[in-house]
């Protein structure tokens, strides 16, 4: 299935549950994605995976946060994502370094001075996202203190996702005619288009790798929770996007089952510009 025939599936499952008014609104904030999942024996070769060393260009310098080493959380080979989610970066393929300040030992006095910038809450100091050429890009080992994970190659596959009908505030705008007047709708969009989906929101969810819960996932939208600081990163009068999530694994997890998101305002991105990109929390 294409991109287009995937978004005329969504467009019609919307409609047939939402009613054409708020259905078609609700299909054209879609936006495309790449879940992340272990690869196997039988996936395509590429060079995405969650730890292990970076991949960089000679000479390029390990990320730090004031003096304390970011630790390498992913490397994402943009090659692999195709035309769905790989138009939104520019120029050609490249190999996206993910860095964020992982500190292992709280209790370490040397260390007490970074505890107060996590979990990040908007710092873009906090994180980092290093670009290297696939054909010059070499493996390096960060420094002492920089948190090494073990390195887990990974596969991608293509899916269209909506806003978090319970906590994305990109539901608000919805204009839910007569429904508005209805109980809580009128406030609480999102509680209408979830009750009106009910199940088939689910079976449609689950044919998608997007939605498994051991999946991370490059671009689309994000998947948000109770206490979300990630919605004070993406100010309402900027356009951002929202480049990686990466769920709690047995390695590294973020506040309660949460996930860690780097987002960025769009315009440096599509420049090629990375140094505005923040990473947050979906559950502190």
């Amino acid at each position: 299935m294409d991109l287009e025939e995937a978004l005329d599936e969504l467009r019609a499952l919307c409609v047939e549950h939402l009613g054409e008014h708020v259905g078609t609104q609700l299909a054209a904030l879609a936006e495309p994605a790449s879940a992340l999942i272990p690869a196997t024996n039988g996936s395509p070769p590429g060079r995405s995976r969650l730890g292990g060393p970076a991949l960089l260009d000679p000479g390029t310098a390990w990320p730090e946060y004031e003096g304390y080493p970011l630790s390498l959380l992913a490397v994402i080979d943009t090659a692999q994502l195709g035309p769905w989610a790989g138009a939104s970066l520019p120029g050609p393929p490249s190999l996206l370094n993910f860095f964020f300040l992982e500190i292992f030992d709280l209790d370490d006095p040397e260390v007490q001075p970074y505890l107060a910038a996590l979990p990040g809450l908007g710092n873009p100091l906090t994180c980092r996202i290093v670009p290297a050429d696939p054909a010059y890009a070499a493996e390096v080992h960060g420094p002492a203190r920089a948190i090494s994970f073990s390195s887990i190659p990974l596969d991608t596959a293509p899916g269209i996702t909506l806003p978090d009908f319970t906590d994305d505030p990109a539901l608000n705008g919805l204009d839910l005619g007569p429904h508005a007047a209805e109980g809580i709708y009128g406030a609480m969009p999102g509680l209408f288009v979830e009750e009106r989906f009910g199940p088939a929101w689910a079976d449609y969810t689950s044919r998608q790798p997007l939605y498994d819960d051991r999946s991370h996932q490059c671009f689309g939208w994000p998947t948000l929770g109770g206490g979300s600081c990630l919605q004070t990163s993406m100010r309402p009068e900027e356009e951002f996007t929202h480049i990686l999530e990466l769920s709690s694994t047995r390695e590294f997890e973020w506040g309660d089952g949460g996930s860690l998101h780097f987002v960025s305002p769009s315009r440096p991105l599509r420049d090629g510009d990375f140094s505005h990109v923040v990473a947050d929390s979906s559950n502190w």
